[in-house]
């Protein structure tokens, strides 16, 4: 079945291994990497470990929202890390979103952090969500994209 004759309320599932790394010091204010430093590091690393995308997204649009969230996340870190300068670990959130890429609803799963509890920037990161300070692309209906990332090279 291609795109174009995909039923609109599709529950199409796609889940995917994604270990792409982004240094807020880097020369152009962010970098991929193929593998994640240690957590020895002292740049702000923050990387995208994996996503389920279901409904109407497609699984690049949901990396292209993901890519969006970047500068929102590592700033986020950043944040905390300034309270928490020990702060490493790994947090999975859930994005609802509407069919224009707008978040409804941002669910906090699992987090696991060493160096502090995290609360900073799992705050600051709800906030940027919710406040639009990023967007999904549109797609043809609602959509949840659930992603799960590693701060400080966490693995």
């Amino acid at each position: 079945m291609t795109s174009s004759t995909r039923p609109r309320a599709s529950l199409g599932l796609a889940l995917l291994l994604l270990p792409s790394c982004f240094s807020h010091q880097a020369p152009d204010g962010g970098s991929q990497e193929d593998v994640c430093p240690g957590p020895e590091t002292s740049e702000s690393v923050v990387c995208q470990q994996a996503m389920v995308v279901t409904g109407s997204l497609s699984a690049d649009q949901a990396r292209a929202g993901l890519a969006a969230a970047m500068d929102s996340l590592v700033s986020s870190y950043e944040s905390a890390r300034s309270k928490e300068p020990e702060l490493v670990g790994e947090a999975t959130w859930t994005f609802r979103l509407e069919a224009d890429g707008t978040t409804r609803m941002l669910l906090e799963g699992k987090r696991s952090f060493t160096g502090g509890d995290g609360d900073a920037l799992i705050e600051s990161f709800a906030l940027a969500a919710m406040g639009s300070d990023f967007v999904f692309p549109a797609a043809d209906g609602p959509s949840m994209v659930e992603a799960r990332f590693a701060f400080g090279g966490a693995e």
